[in-house]
């Protein structure tokens, strides 16, 4: 930290603020947007955000985070709202509420989460003369910038030319902002990481009435459950008493189901539905046999960065079976912590699964090294850690 930031702080009688800047604060998947923000130690949070939901998820770090909202706060006419949803741009008066409560001489440095979202803002993080960090988190590097004949890249250069910080999930999607023309020498590799201590199967009790192979994600064609599927159904005449559990929701919940009874299987895969952070969750994956997590790249260009919860099963415990997919081999080493198989390959799935359901040591080995591998570089105390001093470097850099 800068010690006219240090000074302003002590001043205040207060730790330096940030600012996070998301459009929605924020979705039921999103615990992992929440915990980052509520790890901070040496710096206190404020959210800005263009609407508050109201089922937004808790941290499971605890505490209280101050969240301003543009929609609660203000009324939007018939045209500004209009404007908001088909263009994403934001009438003068937004942009004024969100570059005042930036305006803070004790706001040091501002996190925009998500790229869509930083474009969004930039504009009245610009009014407030503040320094910009940005996380990404995949859709935003591998979809959007492809979207709308092109113009998805448009909307997003005025921020890839800025000042701002870029901050990438895994070496792979630091690859990929360099080639859409993001300058290497702004950007940095940083997970935002998952809560070790939360995700644990001590204290849980594993009764396993029949062994089941697990994903947990949202029921989208990017997430794979439909190899999956396809591959259990080579597997399920070799193991009569094994399962599927897809816990999430999604738009792919009705083709998986006919898909699932197209191959027979209908009594042998349990949709779960959305279930929250919780022991109903962490139940799952402590009975889980193998977690599987088959992600596919989709004709938009659509790919994951490193899904959390592929962290969280290893975080418990659990051998994983995946795909060579975005950013997934930085945490699953082949050979290691699990085995990947090649995008769209259901006979290889098939083999890698088949390999670890009947290899119990195997299983084990693996989950235990995931689990040292994701407490060590992965923990969300560790990467908030990490993400302060991020933040204590853009802060050197802009003080003249």
């Amino acid at each position: 930290m800068s010690d006219s930031t240090a000074s302003r702080a002590a001043a205040a009688g207060s730790r330096p603020l940030v600012g996070h800047l998301i459009r929605e604060y924020a979705r039921a998947n999103e615990t992992f947007v929440v915990n980052q923000i509520a790890s901070q130690t040496r710096y206190t949070p404020t959210v800005l955000c263009h609407r508050r939901l109201p089922t937004q998820p808790g941290s499971t770090l605890g505490g209280e985070v101050r969240v301003l909202d543009y929609e609660t706060s203000h009324s939007m006419g018939r045209f500004a709202r209009a404007t908001y949803r088909l263009a994403r741009i934001m009438m003068p008066r937004e942009r004024r509420f969100y570059a005042d409560g930036l305006a803070s001489p004790f706001l040091g440095v501002v996190h925009a989460h998500y790229g869509t979202d930083a474009a969004f803002f930039l504009p009245a993080v610009r009014d407030a003369g503040k320094s910009l960090i940005v996380s990404y988190y995949g859709y935003d590097v591998s979809a959007f910038p492809r979207a709308f004949c092109g113009l998805g890249r448009h909307y997003m250069q005025p921020l890839w030319r800025s000042r701002a910080w870029h901050l990438a999930m895994t070496p792979k999607m630091a690859a990929d902002l360099v080639d859409l023309g993001v300058p290497r020498s702004r950007i940095q590799v940083h997970h935002h990481g998952i809560d070790t201590a939360y995700w644990t199967t001590e204290g849980v009790e594993v009764v396993v009435e029949r062994p089941y192979i697990l994903q947990v994600g949202s029921l989208h064609p990017v997430k794979g459950q439909d190899y999956l599927l396809q591959a259990f159904q080579r597997l399920a005449p070799l193991y009569p008493d094994l399962d599927v559990h897809l816990v999430g929701r999604g738009p792919f919940l009705e083709p998986l189901t006919r898909l699932a009874s197209r191959l027979g299987l209908a009594d042998r895969v349990r949709f779960l539905g959305h279930l929250p952070h919780g022991d109903a969750l962490r139940v799952e994956y402590a009975n889980a046999t193998v977690f599987c997590h088959p992600s596919q790249r989709q004709r938009d260009g659509r790919e994951e960065g490193l899904p959390g919860t592929i962290l969280e099963a290893m975080s418990c415990g659990r051998a994983v079976v995946s795909t060579r997919h975005g950013g997934i081999p930085f945490a699953v080493r082949q050979g290691q912590t699990g085995l990947l198989t090649a995008e769209g390959d259901v006979l290889g799935l098939a083999e890698a699964l088949h390999g670890l359901v009947r290899d119990e040591a195997m299983r084990e080995s693996y989950g235990r090294a995931g689990r040292r591998l994701v407490r060590a570089a992965f923990d969300v105390r560790v990467q908030g850690a990490r993400l302060e001093g991020i933040y204590d470097e853009a802060i050197r850099a802009a003080t003249p």
